[in-house]
């Protein structure tokens, strides 16, 4: 596995130079997009919690509704 963090650098070292040679538009795009992406996953994990939540809510509710039907 020695030979995967090397590669790791070299992934870095290659996404430094694309990225000095993309023009101004280009780069300006690639902003956005990076942009949109993080903002869709920050809205899936904000699902995420949200259902959690949820069904931590159902769970407790029912064992509630157990403990007082005993």
């Amino acid at each position: 596995m020695a030979s995967r963090s090397g590669s790791k650098a070299a992934d870095k070292e290659a996404e430094r130079i694309a990225i000095r040679l993309l023009s101004d538009a280009e780069l300006a795009h690639e902003a956005k997009t990076m942009r949109r992406k993080a903002s869709y996953a920050q809205g899936m994990a904000d699902k995420l919690d949200r259902e959690i939540k949820r069904r931590r809510r159902a769970k407790r509710q029912a064992i509630n509704e157990a403990n007082r039907g005993e």
